[in-house]
C-alpha cells in the first residue's frame, strides 16, 4: 500500500474528532444569533419606519388644514381642533388604525393607533418595544402599563397675550396647529 492510500485511509475511517465537532456547533451558534438579530433589528427598523409614515402623513394634513384656513377665515378657527382626533384629517387612515376608543374600551394589540377620546391623545402601541425607550428627565425609560406608547396631541398654539391660559380672538395672536408628542421617545437598535 502506498503513503497516499494508507493516509486516504486513515482520514476516512477516523471521522471528526470532539473537538472538531463542538467548534463547528459553536460557529454555528454565533451565526444563528447574528442572523437573528439582524431580523430583530430590522421588523423594529420596519415599525419605526412605518410609524415615521404615519407621522409624516399626519404633519401634511395639519399643514394642509392650516393653509386652507389661512386662505379662507384665519389661523383662529383652528381653535376648534385643539385635541381632536388628527386621523380625521387624513383622507384615509392608515390600516393599522383601531379607530377611537374610551377608557372601558379594549386597547388594540401592539403595532396599532387609537385616539383615546378621554385623554384627547392619539397612542401608538409599539410592537418591538426592545428598541424603544419613552425618556423622561435624561433618563431611558421604557414602558407605560406594561406597553410602550408614542403619545401625541393635536395642539392650537397661540400666544396668550393677557396671560389667561385660553384663546381669546379679540387679544391673543394665533400661531397654528401641531403635532406633537407628548411623551419624549427614541428608537434604538
Amino acid at each position: 500500500m502506498t503513503t497516499e492510500s494508507r493516509l486516504a485511509a486513515r482520514l476516512t475511517n477516523q471521522g471528526y474528532s470532539l473537538f472538531e465537532i463542538m467548534l463547528v456547533v459553536i460557529l454555528l451558534m454565533v451565526f444563528i444569533g447574528i442572523a437573528l438579530r439582524m431580523f430583530l433589528n430590522f421588523a423594529a427598523d420596519a415599525e419605526r419606519m412605518e410609524m415615521q409614515e404615519v407621522l409624516d402623513s399626519l404633519q401634511t394634513s395639519v399643514m394642509t388644514v392650516m393653509s386652507e384656513h389661512l386662505i379662507k377665515d384665519g389661523l383662529e378657527h383652528l381653535e376648534s381642533l385643539d385635541g381632536t382626533n388628527p386621523m380625521r384629517l387624513l383622507q384615509k387612515a392608515p390600516v393599522n388604525y383601531a379607530g377611537e376608543l374610551g377608557s372601558n374600551d379594549p386597547r388594540p394589540d401592539a403595532g396599532h393607533w387609537y385616539f383615546d377620546r378621554d385623554r384627547q391623545v392619539l397612542i401608538y402601541l409599539v410592537k418591538n418595544d426592545r428598541f424603544f425607550s419613552i425618556l423622561e428627565n435624561n433618563k431611558s425609560n421604557r414602558i407605560i402599563e406594561g406597553k410602550s406608547e408614542a403619545i401625541f396631541k393635536l395642539i392650537f398654539n397661540f400666544a396668550d397675550n393677557n396671560k389667561n391660559r385660553k384663546f381669546d380672538v379679540d387679544v391673543d395672536t394665533a400661531q397654528g396647529l401641531e403635532l406633537s408628542p407628548i411623551n419624549d421617545y427614541q428608537w434604538t437598535n
